[in-house]
């Protein structure tokens, strides 16, 4: 239950995910993939989180190694999800 500004009282219920504007999801993220980016970063890629958002990057000289590399971070962000119970937003993917 929350109090908005005018002091009315509001009931919701959240099945999936967290609403947006409280102070809760941004640390439950946080939280959440850290572990991913952890294991990202140990397997030599350069990931970042910010926003809501990972950034993966990766530098080279060929774009067959470049592919390589990222199809294999890609995939393991497809089995971190599957063990988390997450999924990746295709729509808004950007390779």
């Amino acid at each position: 239950m929350s109090i908005d500004l005018f002091g009315a009282h509001r009931i919701g219920l959240v099945d999936r995910g967290c609403p947006q504007g409280g102070v809760l999801p941004p640390i439950l993220w946080n939280i959440t993939v850290d572990d991913l980016l952890v294991k990202l970063n140990e397997a030599g890629y350069k990931a970042i989180g910010y926003t809501f958002d990972i950034a993966i990057l990766i530098s080279g000289g060929l774009q067959e190694v470049l592919s390589l590399m990222m199809s294999k971070a890609i995939r393991m962000v497809e089995i971190w999800c599957s063990g988390s119970g997450l999924s990746v937003n295709l729509d808004k993917t950007v390779l």
